[in-house]
């Protein structure tokens, strides 16, 4: 059978996880950590940045996580990620961080195929891994009370090739709900719906017409008084399995630690006490007291507090520097 003009039998466009570099993709450019940018690949095109002119033609072509050498060292060039976008996107409204959104899109179950409705699109960063996860046969209709904001997300969405997958709309969904079933923007009915809205009581009473049987629903809410009103409705509105989360993440520096209890400062560091041996010795913290070999800095003194005794850091370490040979113990 041949194809029609109006139905597609080519392979849905990847939005995420390609393997090269493209003319055309939506490239993160890694400085350093924490420092990124994102650019559209053009051919014969050059982005200026920090270390110098970086050429798009040397980017196409090449598997992501490459380095690419510029003038003054090299950057790294990585692919469109929703976690990596946070980080670069930019912010119209406070954005949902990879820490919950990972928690709302496992706990609403989404898999390839799903539909789901948004409400409130903001700056995007949620509807990237909304539409991650339902990629490539699922939708994700999204919506916002902002004209300015949809018209810039239905732009970025554009360009991060999600067009097939990301419909967003205006809609004030507090005053007009979310389309019923049936209606344009919700032909089929969807699996699971997402609320990000100051007043989510407001859309709960006729929910039940949006959904198929069996959906799920996320309200995302940073004060416990939207939580509590909302749990109150949802209970009015018939919804059993009613739970109430919260999401921290705690980051662990790595160090190189010693068994005797010590690590040591990779970056060096002068005393200041006129003592020529103790000059560009390098300064080792111990997670407890230094043995006698070393002696506590008495020219830049800790900050202290109520407990901690002299020379000791607020993190319970000590600051010490090497022992000068032959000086007298302190």
């Amino acid at each position: 059978m041949g194809c029609h003009a109006f139905t597609s039998c080519r392979p849905p466009k990847r939005p995420f996880r390609k393997n090269i570099a493209a003319e055309g993709d939506s490239v993160i450019v890694a400085y350093g950590k924490s420092d990124t940018q994102l650019i559209q690949l053009v051919r014969g095109a050059v982005t200026q940045n920090k270390f110098g002119a970086l050429k798009h033609d040397e980017i196409i072509g090449k598997p992501y996580g490459s380095r690419i050498v510029v003038p003054r060292g090299h950057v790294c060039i990585l692919g469109l990620d929703p976690v990596i976008w946070t980080q670069t996107l930019p912010h119209r409204t406070q954005i949902i961080y990879p820490t919950d959104s990972s928690m709302i899109v496992g706990q609403l179950d989404l898999v390839p195929g799903f539909r789901v409705l948004e409400a409130g699109t903001g700056s995007g960063a949620l509807t990237h891994a909304l539409a991650q996860a339902v990629w490539p046969t699922g939708r994700v209709r999204t919506f916002d009370f902002h004209r300015e904001r949809v018209e810039r997300a239905s732009a970025e969405f554009a360009q991060h090739g999600l067009e097939e997958v990301v419909t967003v709309k205006y809609r004030d969904v507090l005053t007009d709900g979310f389309p019923a079933i049936g209606l344009e923007h919700n032909p089929d009915g969807c699996h699971a719906i997402m609320i990000d809205l100051p007043e989510p009581w407001g859309v709960l009473p006729g929910i039940a017409l949006f959904y198929l049987l069996g959906g799920r629903v996320c309200i995302f809410s940073p004060c416990i008084e939207q939580v509590q009103r909302s749990c109150e409705n949802l209970r009015t509105a018939g919804f059993t399995d009613i739970e109430v989360v919260e999401c921290v993440s705690r980051s662990y520096d790595v160090v190189h630690t010693l068994f005797n209890g010590t690590y040591v400062h990779k970056k060096s560091r002068t005393a200041n006490d006129g003592n020529e041996g103790t000059k560009g010795a390098g300064c080792d913290r111990h997670l407890f007291p230094p043995p006698t070999k070393y002696v506590t800095s008495t020219t830049q003194p800790c900050e202290m507090s109520k407990g901690h005794a002299p020379g000791r850091h607020q993190d319970g370490s000590w600051e010490a520097f090497p022992r000068v040979r032959n000086a007298p113990l302190v």
